[in-house]
């Protein structure tokens, strides 16, 4: 009970829906979900969100675009640091995401952006230079 009450407070701050953790994924270790942890509920939701959303490597694809369909610009442009953005989570972001979250998403030279996403890219003084880098 405990460990799907924990695991429920974790999802909610970073955007998750809130499954049990074991039935979360259909892979991974079966005992409980990576993100299952107590939060310190006097901290802001960003405050545990945001680095999670960036480091994290619990999180997969279907999980960041998620988040990314139904969260704001703060965490979309975390996303976007990632070390890593797969091109189906980096398509999703153009999508939805605001000027800066699209801006350091095309900056970051671990995301894979497909040729149709960029394509989608909107051009405008804040994109401009890291998006002429990429081409």
């Amino acid at each position: 009970m405990e460990e799907a009450l924990q695991y429920k407070e974790t999802a909610q701050f970073i955007g998750l829906p809130t499954a049990s953790p074991r039935s979360h994924r259909d892979h991974g270790n079966k005992t409980g979900h990576a993100l299952t942890f107590k939060t310190d509920h006097s901290m802001g939701a960003d405050q545990v969100a945001l680095p999670m959303l960036e480091f994290s490597e619990a999180l997969s694809d279907a999980d960041l675009i998620e988040i990314v369909r139904t969260q704001g610009s703060q965490r979309l442009t975390a996303i976007a640091g990632r070390s890593t953005v797969s091109e189906a989570v980096s398509d999703v972001l153009v999508d939805h995401g605001d000027e800066t979250a699209v801006a350091v998403l095309v900056g970051n030279e671990g995301a894979q952006l497909a040729e149709t996403t960029m394509h989608k890219v909107p051009i405008n003084l804040a994109i401009a230079k890291p998006f002429k880098r990429r081409w």
